[in-house]
């Protein structure tokens, strides 16, 4: 509890620290953006779509469970909403009891899918967010956080200890329930994967995460900036992260001021970094939202009309 109301005031400062910050943006540079880059924009929020779609095709295909095109297209917009109102671990469980209500499939599936999702996501994340850091911070700069971090943290358990506050955290022991029943779903051999669909769906969760760099590239280069599609991958990875670790929906204010910092360390003006946020922002998280909302309308979420005869869900 504590923990989560720490995330949430982290958000909330994170967001007023973003208001502020607005109060005296320039919206004038946003003529910089013309309407070729915009179709530009919208041709690469488009693929990410499309790359979207196809990962949850191939992720459930890894399991074996053949989806219809309603129900992936559904699967897709449940992924969306959930994932964007969630916090880092509300939004993981509540796509498992929806796949599992939707689908039909048991709880347990639902479960394994969804966790090997999240690691999947969590890996490509760490990975761009680790590299991103060296490169922006240096190694010095690294290794001096790290043995810090690790002096705090030995620093927190002698004091829990000395003062007996391990009780109080007895009760998140019931979290492991979560992993010590993926780990008997391993055991029992209750699931066969295809490697080769488990390796498309890792390349399209790649793909998706580049494209969203790729239009912070196309941003960039609109204000006269060009950096290493590279090191936007990384930042954009570390801000991802940043809105997760939030749990504002959306990761409004955490993300923006994590990319924010970030642009603006390794260059870029704060009215330019500002600008590139924001109109990504429409592109990577107010369009794909919207769609999801209107498919899951269109579908009215009635699970009675999406099972079908023909061996798929």
């Amino acid at each position: 509890m504590l923990k989560n109301f720490v995330r949430v005031i982290f958000g909330c400062v994170s967001a007023i620290v973003i208001y502020k910050i607005l109060k005296t943006y320039n919206f004038g540079v946003l003529k910089s953006v013309t309407l070729e880059k915009i179709a530009i924009l919208s041709l690469a929020t488009f693929l990410m779509l499309i790359a979207s779609l196809f990962y949850v095709k191939y992720i459930f295909k890894a399991f074996r469970i053949e989806l219809s095109l309603k129900n992936t297209i559904l699967m897709f917009a449940v992924t969306q909403i959930v994932s964007n109102l969630r916090g880092a671990f509300t939004g993981p469980l509540a796509i498992v009891y929806l796949r599992k209500n939707i689908l039909g499939i048991t709880y347990k599936v639902s479960l394994f899918i969804s966790s090997i999702e999240a690691f999947i996501r969590f890996v490509i994340l760490a990975f761009l967010s680790i590299v991103g850091a060296l490169v922006i911070f240096g190694w010095k700069q690294m290794s001096a956080f790290v043995i810090d971090l690790a002096v705090a943290a030995l620093v927190f358990l002698i004091f829990m200890k000395l003062f007996h506050l391990t009780p109080l955290f007895s009760g998140k022991l019931k979290k492991f329930k979560i992993v010590s029943d993926i780990l008997g779903f391993i055991k029992e051999k209750s699931v066969s994967i295809d490697v080769e669909k488990l390796i498309s769906a890792i390349v399209l969760s790649v793909l998706v995460s580049l494209l969203n760099a790729a239009i912070f590239s196309i941003l960039l280069n609109s204000f006269h900036y060009s950096l290493n599609i590279f090191l936007i991958w990384c930042i954009s990875a570390i801000s991802l992260l940043a809105g997760i670790f939030s749990m504002i929906p959306f990761g409004l204010g955490t993300q923006d001021l994590a990319g924010l910092l970030l642009f603006m360390m390794v260059g870029i003006d704060k009215n330019s970094a500002l600008s590139c946020i924001l109109i990504s922002r429409f592109f990577t998280t107010i369009i794909p939202s919207a769609i999801s909302i209107i498919v899951g309308n269109f579908f009215s979420w009635n699970t009675t009309l999406l099972h079908n005869n023909n061996g798929t869900v």
